[in-house]
């Protein structure tokens, strides 16, 4: 009787358990965010407004008049999500949160393939298959992952694209040709979100070391297609697609933001332990078969070169992480460290499954046998059931909360003039465009790049019907969407407030 074998294989099997009813949890939740007609987050109007208005002349238009809308990403998710939408006949709401369920799926089976390059080829297929499985649906444990896949955002889509030409690259190793493959997919990410560096500086510190002419050749594509497509977007919208990607697309940098990494470590403790578990396994093997030999001797394994990648991936998303602390940042900005996190604990059951076929004597070490019950035992215990209130749903999907939204959508559809709204869906979806988004401008308002007074103006005149906010003045949430100037002339205009839904709306005192 082998005891420590025989609980790790226990904390294996209660592991694949769990992290199988989480996938299936996550079909069920993917399902209710699809069918649900209004807004999950904040940010998910505005895209869907740009959307409506990518292919028309005032994409990437002029803001010093009004109406105006900042685009604040390139234009290939909504793209994708025009041609889902017009192809199933769903509105862009549910093509846009279909497209990142999509791509969160796909993104799960990307890390499944880069574990499985990543294993040794003396583990077992069945060590393989495991190792692969569990990477790919440990990322389905971070709430983060869960939350913004359900999202009509631009993230999952550009992590998708992201992760894909990691792979491609690693793969081009072996197959050089697939450098451009690669190198395409990283350009795509950019032009879904243009912040997406993390995968390709690690794919190309990498090849600097091992292969420094396909890394030539793999930067070389990424800029002459990204300065292509640049140079074609800044052609055809005179100029606004730079100067809203890269002037108008702006944040204040807040040192306290810097708490929501502290906040997602807490929230996944175990998970990062498992990590560094799995880590610590593969390094002390490869110091072991490296020892007194060069490590440029790596570009001769694959499963080394790709475990290397993924610690280069590692440290790039996570030199990325400070820029969570840009004012209006979420989670979101963590999500990719997630995902590779999720490749590295793969790594480690791999290992943990070559160790059991007692391979170079290794069966019986302290450490392995630790790491086997440890690692799927956190895993396991992490992969809970999700529910809508730990996505911060809380009541959102509930009949009542339906109801109240349905008569909000009335009291919208009924009003005569435009609308103001922290929830932009609801304009949306009562037939009433999105004129002007509320974080953005006061942004650009306090960066001294947008006048705001012209706009005060409007509203102290009551050019529009009302102002819904999730929120009254004093609260942290509407002032940083609401500058002082602009919430005077709202507490001029529109003195009457009433609740509903959730929402605090402003309207103009009766005559």
């Amino acid at each position: 009787m082998n005891l420590p074998r025989d609980i790790s294989r226990i904390a294996v099997g209660l592991m694949l358990v769990m992290l199988g009813w989480q996938l299936m949890t996550y079909f069920g939740i993917g399902m209710h965010a699809l069918l649900w007609p209004f807004e999950l987050d904040y940010g998910e109007g505005i895209v869907w407004q740009q959307a409506n208005m990518m292919l028309t002349p005032e994409a990437y238009g002029r803001i010093d008049g009004f109406p105006a809308i900042v685009f604040h990403y390139p234009p290939l998710y909504h793209m994708w999500v025009r041609v889902v939408s017009m192809l199933f006949g769903v509105n862009m709401l549910f093509a846009g949160r279909a497209v990142s369920i999509g791509a969160t799926l796909f993104t799960v089976v990307m890390i499944g393939m880069i574990v499985a390059r990543t294993t040794p080829a003396n583990v077992p297929r069945g060590g393989r298959i495991l190792a692969a499985v569990s990477g790919a649906l440990c990322a389905l444990c971070f709430v983060p992952v869960v939350y913004w896949s359900l999202l009509m955002r631009v993230d999952m889509a550009a992590f998708l694209l992201s992760v894909a030409g990691f792979w491609l690259g690693l793969k081009a190793f072996e197959n050089p040709r697939l450098i451009y493959l690669s190198a395409l997919c990283f350009v795509g990410a950019v032009y879904v979100k243009q912040t997406s560096l993390a995968a390709p500086l690690a794919l190309f510190s990498l090849m600097v070391w091992l292969r420094p002419k396909l890394a030539l050749r793999g930067v070389v594509t990424c800029i002459v297609a990204g300065l292509i497509v640049l140079a074609g977007l800044a052609y055809v919208t005179n100029g606004g697609f730079i100067r809203h990607v890269f002037l108008y697309n702006i944040n204040r940098f807040e040192l306290s933001r810097l708490q929501i990494i502290l906040q997602v470590v807490q929230a996944h403790g175990l998970i990062f332990c498992a990590a560094f578990a799995a880590i610590y396994l593969r390094a002390s093997d490869l110091r072991r078969r490296y020892a007194g030999l060069k490590w440029s001797m790596l570009v001769n394994s694959p499963a080394d070169v790709a475990w290397t990648g993924v610690i280069f991936y590692f440290a790039s998303t996570s030199l990325i992480l400070v820029t969570v602390a840009k004012s209006g940042s979420s989670a979101n900005y963590l999500i990719e460290w997630m995902l590779v996190i999720s490749m590295l604990i793969g790594c480690g059951l791999a290992d943990v499954c070559r160790a059991a076929t007692h391979e170079n004597g290794a069966d019986g070490r302290a450490e392995i046998a630790l790491i086997a019950i440890v690692v799927p035992l956190f895993i396991a215990i992490q992969a809970r059931t999700l529910d809508a209130e730990e996505l911060g749903f809380n009541d959102l999907w509930s009949a009542k909360r339906s109801a109240q939204m349905a008569q909000l959508s009335a009291r919208v559809r009924a009003a005569p003039k435009q609308i103001i709204s922290d929830d932009m869906v609801m304009l949306l979806l009562s037939g009433k465009p999105v004129v002007w988004e509320p974080s953005i401008f006061a942004e650009l308002a306090s960066m001294g790049a947008w006048n705001e007074q012209p706009f005060a103006d409007k509203i102290r005149a009551q050019e529009f019907s009302m102002f819904i906010t999730a929120g009254k003045r004093g609260d942290a949430l509407f002032d940083s969407r609401y500058n002082p100037a602009i919430a005077d002339a709202i507490d001029a205009a529109y003195p009457v407030q009433e609740r509903l839904a959730g929402y605090i709306l402003h309207l103009p005192a009766k005559k």
